[in-house]
């Protein structure tokens, strides 16, 4: 694959991730990720600069790359699909379809970096089912999709918020006071619970939105909103959930992440998101055959794609 323009730790684990996922590599070495890197300029790098100090920026970046490795391990535990080691990464088995759960989320997560084209609804929606599973797991719980566009056969927006306070959930329903019977999904992806067995009032929620573009940063569910439509006993707790990694070792992009965490609650990203899904996630889906078709079809034109320019805006989900 071609490098990204930017090269940051988690965009060079991305490129590094990709390409044993989407190549016939299923290893690559310190020494390897250094040659390619060096054969590109860098424009971090002196054009005066002596061969040692070429080498010594090729070393520091290639350091902060394993640790950027070894984070991701540690973080999406058995989810990850690549044993990280001093001076090697290598995929833990033959090619991704022994990690379809990772690598969907890997290549959702690589618009944000590489031109390629996917059917962007489609791709939201079968990011929403992963989300599911990742957040019923997190919660010990249930959860459920009500994310636009629905399942075939749905009921409206009125009846299917009345089955799931009512029957799934055992809440108040709003009976959709100031809500319009008409509207798709009231800005909400997902939804998890955790029920009591006392069957007694209360008990933790999950409101999620998903993003697949680069605005995830300002996604924000507005629980006030859904209060109408579903009488909480106990205020829910926001979430935005998104396949990328974001760059918590740079300053800035750690102080985005707080502030995204008080506005918009908590953040799920593709590690967070890989560690509750678990491995065979999409194998265990109803969708599993949508998927086979998505990364079929998608991989071979990601492992040819150009990079983006950094900064690009990329869209999520149409309206």
């Amino acid at each position: 694959m071609e490098l990204p323009l930017d090269h940051s730790p988690p965009a060079l684990a991305d490129w590094l991730e990709l390409e044993l996922l989407t190549t016939d590599r299923v290893t690559l070495s310190n020494s390897d990720v250094q040659a390619r890197l060096s054969q590109e300029p860098d424009p971090t790098l002196s054009p005066q600069a002596s061969q040692g100090q070429e080498d010594d920026h090729w070393s520091a970046l290639t350091s902060d790359l394993w640790r950027e490795l070894r984070h991701r391990s540690h973080a999406a535990r058995t989810g990850y699909p690549f044993l990280v080691e001093s001076e090697n990464i290598a995929l833990r088995d033959e090619d991704w379809h022994q990690w379809k759960t990772y690598t969907f989320l890997a290549a959702v997560g690589a618009r944000l970096r590489y031109r390629f084209s996917v059917d962007v609804n489609d791709t939201a929606r079968l990011f929403e089912y992963v989300v599911t599973s990742a957040l019923r797991l997190y919660i010990s719980g249930s959860a459920r999709r009500v994310g636009w566009p629905t399942e075939r056969h749905a009921p409206g927006f009125e009846e299917r918020t009345r089955q799931l306070a009512l029957e799934l959930m055992s809440e108040p329903w709003g009976q959709l006071t100031g809500v319009s019977p008409a509207v798709k999904d009231h800005g909400l992806d997902v939804i998890a619970w955790r029920s009591f067995d006392d069957e007694r009032p209360g008990q933790p929620i999950l409101l999620c939105q998903c993003a697949i573009g680069t605005d995830f940063w300002e996604k924000k569910v507005d629980d006030q909103a859904w209060r109408m439509v579903i009488h909480f006993t106990v205020r829910p707790t926001p979430a935005i959930a998104f396949p990328v990694i974001p760059h918590l070792s740079d300053p800035q992009e750690r102080s985005r992440w707080v502030g995204a965490s008080i506005s918009g609650g908590l953040m799920f990203d593709r590690l967070r998101i890989a560690a509750f899904a678990g491995r065979h996630c999409v194998e265990d889906l109803e969708s599993a055959a949508e998927f086979d078709v998505w990364l079929e079809d998608v991989l071979p034109r990601l492992a040819m794609a150009q990079p983006r320019g950094i900064g690009t805006t990329v869209a999520g989900r149409a309206a």
